[in-house]
Order: C-alpha cells, then structure tokens, then sequence
C-alpha cells in the first residue's frame, strides 16, 4: 500500500486509460498485465504486493503545467492502482508499507530453455524473447513459463523493472512505448481498504480542483 503525506495536490487524471492486457492461461503463475502509462520517458519509481505503484509525470498541459497543476520543471507523480485502475498525480513521492503477510515468490521452476529459446531479458518470473517452433515459426513476447503456446502472455518487450517480494513485475514495454504491472494472481494481495480509501479521496479532491479551474477559465 502507498501512502501519501498530503493529498492535497493531487488532480483527476482525464489522460490515461487503463487497458488491461492478455493475461495468462492458468497453471502454476497465472499473471495479468495491465499498462497503466504510455510513454518513451516516465520511469516507475515504486511498486508493492498490492498492484500499487508511482511514475514520473512528462505531461504538461496546454498551459505550460505539469498534470499535478505545477510548472513544467517541478516533479510529478502518477499514483495508482494496477488493479482497481484509479490512480491521481501528486507532487509528493509516497512510500511504499510492507505486506503484513508477506509470500516471497521462488523463481519459476520452468523457465524457458533450450535451442528453440532466445531470452533476451527478464524480470521476477517472466521472461521476454524468442520462440522458434520445429516448423520454423518464430514466434515472439513475453512468457511465465517454458510452454510456448500456453505460457505466453504477451506479444511485447521487457526493457528493465523490477519485482515485488510476491512477484508483482513492474516494467517498461519499449515495443509499445508503456509502463505495464504484471500482477502475479497467484500470491497477491487484494488492494487493502487503506489503498482504496486513498484513491478514493484523491479522486474527490481531483474532481473538485479541476471544476474549480474550469470554473475560472
């Protein structure tokens, strides 16, 4: 769960959708991803067991401002939710509370291997590459495990991130210019209420700010 020490700057978030993308078929990892930002340049700054997480903001607006109302050169925050899909922009980093009920992920027992295979890159328990079928087929994305049909979830890239302690991936997907959180089904977390709650007062306060902005327009 992520906190923030003041909610105050945080503004409604009208330029980001979240699209959930393929997710795996079910066996020992079952991940979902989910791309939360389009991007060449933001970067994740945290992510937790609870599919939450926090990036640099590049956007600014049409008035020369960044998304959390301030000048361009000042630091912008998105915060969110992978799973619930809300997230608010904040000037303030928040930081990151540990699982109270940790469940460290092992690494993959099947990882992708042999002649066929070409990983490039990896991140917790999925792995980005090649794939060549004994008919000659070249296939290539992302896997969470060394069956080439059923394992892959995902026709993108992994181009650096990092894992949570549960195996929650978060990374950049530089095929498709975003910011993607892999959320591992099998051991996480459901968002805890104080992570709602959080999300749910900065959307107020977002929608509030932005009707007081138009309002002076």
């Amino acid at each position: 769960m992520l906190k923030l020490p003041s909610i105050s700057t945080a503004i409604l978030s009208a330029s980001f959708v979240f699209l959930p993308a393929l997710s795996a078929a079910a066996h020992a990892d079952t991940y979902k991803l989910y791309t939360v930002a389009y991007t060449q340049s933001e970067t994740f700054f945290m992510g937790d067991d609870f599919g939450d997480y926090a990036i640099n903001s590049s956007l600014v607006s049409f008035d020369g401002k960044t998304l959390c109302g301030t000048p361009w050169f000042q630091t912008c925050y998105q915060v969110g939710n992978a799973i619930t899909g809300k997230s608010f922009y904040s000037t303030t980093l928040p930081t990151a509370t540990p699982n109270p009920n940790p469940n460290p992920k092992s690494p993959v027992s099947d990882k992708p291997s042999g002649p066929n295979w070409d990983i490039l890159s990896s991140v917790g328990n999925l792995f980005f590459g090649f794939y060549q079928a004994p008919d000659g087929t070249l296939s290539r994305g992302i896997w969470d495990g060394s069956d080439p049909v059923k394992d892959l979830i995902s026709r993108g890239s992994i181009d650096g991130g990092f894992a949570s302690a549960n195996g929650n991936v978060f990374f950049t997907d530089g095929l498709d210019n975003t910011l993607v959180v892999g959320v591992d089904l099998s051991t996480s977390p459901v968002p805890e209420p104080g992570t709602l709650s959080l999300s749910a007062t900065a959307l107020l306060a977002s929608a509030a700010a932005l009707k007081r902005r138009l309002r002076s327009r």
